[in-house]
């Protein structure tokens, strides 16, 4: 997975939410974490970055630990078999069609109401979860790409192949 789409997951997922936890933990991924350790794993810069600015401490899950993520993958199991079996054999012609229809699929899901707990998923998200939630900062994080190039004595300098004024970016 690459950096700017796993940045965007977590901007579109914190805003489909209404806020950020204050605990986020994610798959011990290389996208996200640059070292893994069990106690401390080392996470990729512009990944901590993203967590300080929606305030949220980003703790990845265990390497080799199951049982700290079965809830998840149970979840995960779910949504496959209610919207992703539910929906392949339908054609769709754009990807705003079909996103339509998947939001469409999940919203059912989330009223449907859970047996064991006599409540729908998304009555218990509002009773407890949506309290605990950090308020969102007004904008998304915006992922950026350094990097480091030389100014030649004409004020040019190249970047991806593209020679470039410095007087552009002033």
């Amino acid at each position: 997975m690459r950096m700017h789409s796993w940045i965007a997951a977590h901007n579109h997922a914190y805003r489909f939410f209404g806020g950020a936890p204050c605990i986020t933990i994610p798959d011990n991924l290389r996208t996200g974490v640059r070292k893994s350790d069990p106690y401390e794993p080392l996470l990729n810069e512009v990944y901590g970055q993203m967590g300080d600015h929606f305030g949220t401490a980003i703790v990845p899950a265990r390497v080799y630990y199951p049982k700290g993520k079965a809830q998840v993958e149970r979840t995960v199991k779910i949504v496959e078999t209610w919207v992703v079996a539910y929906l392949r054999h339908k054609t769709f012609f754009s990807f705003p069609e079909l996103n339509e229809a998947v939001l469409e699929r999940v919203d059912d899901l989330n009223e449907q109401v859970a047996k064991d707990r006599g409540a729908s998923r998304r009555e218990l998200f509002r009773r407890d979860e949506v309290e605990g939630l950090l308020p969102l900062p007004n904008d998304d994080f915006e992922f950026a790409t350094w990097r480091k190039t030389k100014l030649q004595q004409d004020g040019h300098f190249q970047f991806e192949r593209m020679p470039l004024s410095e007087t552009a970016y002033r």
